[in-house]
């Protein structure tokens, strides 16, 4: 097996990509139909190509994005449609063209502007406020996380609200989602262990005022840190003097509890 010379080290300038000049490029190059290099072709991961060589251009996430629109509307699919986002420099370009398509698709067959849309729906249902936090989670924690149960929950209200449904799974396939969905009339909370790094996470939203949305997030964190506590196996009693070493598992436990608990505090910024 062939080592390339350069493992381990930085890419040199050469090797980085010009961000400004792929986004420009993005914009203002436009592909040839007539072309195969640079037509719209689908692989096991959708759609491949570089803005220089007008193979991944503002055209073609138009096009894909309308061809989805005309499929939808020719099979009479009305339901809800999700829009993802990786990483690559022009994830961001691509999904605002994305956007851009499906507002136009809701003005031209609600015949209203997208705004006049988004402020009837906030009247009807509120304006929503939306917050996350995360903590440092072992991978013990993250295992007890993950199992959670509805029964679980002594609580019957959030917020001041009654809680109307706490869900572990996904309502369309059945799927575990990894945590819980607590969900009253005017708001929400979502708690799960992260899949890839060891953190836990809190999702909360409001639709009313952020007061609302605070008193969510601290109950919240209340009620994870209240099932978490009642979880924990019983921990011995041991004398202040005891090595650190001679611990129990049960004592360990509990300090990583308390850390988890305190480091709630992190915010996230949306």
């Amino acid at each position: 097996m062939n080592i390339s010379p350069y493992a381990g080290k930085p890419a040199g300038p050469s090797m980085l990509v010009r961000v400004p000049e792929l986004v420009t490029a993005y914009y203002t190059m436009k592909p040839d139909p007539a072309v195969p290099e640079q037509r719209v072709v689908f692989g096991t991961s959708g759609h491949r190509g570089c803005a220089f060589d007008k193979a991944f251009n503002e055209n073609h996430i138009l096009a894909i994005n309308q061809a989805i629109c005309r499929y939808r509307a020719q099979k009479m699919i009305d339901g809800p449609l999700s829009l993802g986002m990786d990483t690559h420099a022009l994830s961001v370009p691509a999904y605002a063209g994305a956007l851009e398509v499906l507002a136009v698709e809701i003005m031209a067959r609600m015949g209203r502007d997208r705004g006049d849309i988004y402020q009837k729906l906030t009247q009807e249902f509120g304006e929503p406020q939306y917050e996350r936090v995360e903590a440092p989670a072992t991978l013990e924690q993250k295992e007890l996380l993950a199992k959670l149960s509805p029964r679980q929950i002594k609580r019957s209200e959030l917020a001041g609200e009654k809680i109307q449904t706490i869900l572990t799974e996904a309502p369309g396939n059945g799927a575990p989602i990894g945590g819980w969905k607590v969900i009253t009339e005017n708001g929400w909370f979502a708690a799960r262990p992260s899949g890839t790094e060891d953190i836990y996470k809190i999702y909360v939203e409001s639709f009313h005022e952020t007061g609302h949305l605070s008193h969510i997030l601290e109950e919240a964190q209340t009620i994870v840190g209240e099932v978490l506590a009642s979880s924990l196996p019983q921990l011995e009693t041991l004398p202040a003097s005891e090595p650190k070493e001679n611990r129990s598992r049960a004592s360990t436990i509990q300090e990583s509890y308390d850390t988890l608990c305190a480091s709630f505090l992190i915010k996230v910024p949306v």
